[in-house]
């Protein structure tokens, strides 16, 4: 199964999702599926010595190199900046997501210090967390949260669960996640899940660039195994959740991520198998 998920990935590096966007299916490659496949590989990599594995994480990781922004580093933006790799036509600034998840990669695979990542975020990410909270933003959001967009000029800018998840997973995996914004952060969280619940249409409110609560629980998950403080019981809510929903988090036909008015759509057959195949390798 491995073999074929490695055969999904480009000349370019990246890993394919496609969008949905009214009847048109439209190729795309983009750093946060690129991202999200990567973590998975690098999990397989770590018990095995698998020259085409690796070879196909050091591609990867040249694309999502390619993503970060010119003359910034540290901010990583949905596509590339070079290459004509396939994708959607929409115009989209660098963010905390993207940012999060690709210097994880990086920090995973040996390729940016602990050290580097904490002057990275420092100077890229801490300037993107919230100040002050607008009246017409939701009951649940609060400081010391983040907000998506690094362009402060973007006007909607909403808060993601599932961004700040990610930013989390960031900080404690390179060590220096701060233990009571950390324990701030995941209490309002769990209030968020708690107040609107993870049904796909709380989602907006909650996780507005997460096209599926399924997401949320992989977003937790990447916490946990992090070693995010208080996370684990978040874990088990929302496993216990899908469970009931008889949902099927690995299906190849869900999406994935959208924008925050719900459309279109993302979706990724490469990304759902890597995880089936750790989730299944997990078991034994």
């Amino acid at each position: 199964m491995l073999c074929e998920v490695l055969k999904y990935q480009s000349a370019y590096g990246g890993f394919p999702s496609y969008v949905q966007a009214g009847a048109e299916i439209i190729a795309d490659e983009n750093c946060f599926i690129t991202s999200l496949v990567l973590l998975e590989l690098i999990h397989i990599a770590s018990d095995t010595a698998d020259e085409r594995l690796q070879e196909a994480i050091n591609r990867g990781i040249g694309f999502i190199e390619n993503c970060q922004e010119p003359g910034s580093k540290g901010r990583f933006c949905f596509y590339p900046y070079a290459g004509s790799s396939p994708r959607f036509d929409i115009r989209l600034d660098a963010d905390c997501d993207d940012s999060a998840l690709a210097l994880l990669v990086l920090l995973k695979a040996g390729k940016r210090t602990p050290a580097e990542i904490k002057e990275l975020v420092a100077t890229q990410l801490e300037p993107h967390r919230m100040t002050f909270v607008a009246d017409h933003e939701r009951g649940w959001v609060g400081r010391p949260l983040f907000r998506t967009w690094m362009n402060g000029t973007i006007r909607d800018n909403p808060i993601d669960c599932c961004v700040n998840l990610n930013v989390l997973a960031l900080y404690h995996e390179a060590g220096f996640g701060n233990e009571e914004i950390t324990s701030a952060t995941v209490n309002l969280i769990i209030n968020a899940v708690n107040l609107y619940g993870t049904k796909d249409s709380a989602l907006r409110l909650i996780a507005p660039y997460y096209a599926h609560r399924a997401e949320l629980y992989f977003a937790t998950q990447r916490t946990v195994k992090a070693g995010v403080p208080n996370t684990e019981p978040l874990l088990q809510q929302l496993t216990k959740q899908l469970s009931a929903d008889k949902d099927d988090p690995f299906s190849e036909n869900r999406p994935i991520c959208c924008n925050a008015h719900g459309r279109p759509l993302w979706f990724s057959p490469a990304l759902q198998k890597i995880r089936k195949i750790n989730y299944l390798s997990s078991l034994h």
